[in-house]
């Protein structure tokens, strides 16, 4: 006796009236995809579970559980990506079942968890490249840190050298003039690298 063909996720999908993505995403959270009556079982089956759901008759009760313990966009991304799938999952399924009573407001819910998800995924983005950015400057701040620095160390010695080389009969007087020189320039780097120290990269 030879065994059934397995069926594609793409089959599933069509015989389901949904995308394979989505597909993909109920068969991870353990819909079987042997037969397409095992799917549209298990589908039904979870559907009227609500997993995660308060649902009664009136679709305006549904709510997805938060953890408000964690406020971090990721987790904000995370509930509006489950909140939306669900949601759709049960619009879906209404859908199927020509639930007519409850289609109308489902979608609704859906239009709402979709225009979440959204702006959750703007500012997930957001706060990355916001942290990119951070990153990148104070790459930049140590490297202009260290730079200043070992130029400080470098313009210490340039007064007795370059006296020396200069007036070697007589260094004392250039000597100082360029002492005050550099000790004017040294400020002005302090301060520069205080500015690093403290500065934020701009919008």
């Amino acid at each position: 006796m030879s065994k059934p063909q397995k069926l594609s996720q793409s089959q599933i999908a069509s015989a389901l009236g949904v995308s394979r993505q989505y597909v993909n995403k109920l068969k991870k959270q353990g819909m079987p995809v042997d037969s397409v009556d095992a799917a549209k079982a298990w589908r039904d089956e979870n559907s009227q579970r609500g997993t995660g759901f308060r649902s009664g008759s009136n679709t305006d009760e549904i709510s997805i559980p938060e953890d408000e313990l964690d406020t971090s966009p990721q987790a904000a991304l995370k509930r509006a990506e489950v909140a939306e799938a669900k949601i759709g999952w049960i619009l879906d399924s209404a859908i199927k079942k020509g639930d007519t009573g409850k289609i109308q407001s489902l979608l609704r819910l859906h239009s709402q968890a979709t225009a979440s998800l959204t702006a959750a995924k703007k500012q997930f983005l957001e706060i990355q490249e916001q942290e990119s950015r951070l990153i990148g400057f104070e790459k930049v701040a140590i490297i202009a840190e260290q730079t200043l620095s070992t130029l400080i160390v470098l313009l210490d010695a340039l007064p007795d050298e370059s006296a020396a080389l200069i007036a070697p009969d007589e260094p004392e007087p250039v000597r100082k003039v360029i002492a005050d020189k550099v000790s004017k320039l040294k400020k002005t780097i302090r301060a520069q690298l205080e500015e690093v120290g403290k500065g934020e990269p701009e919008d």
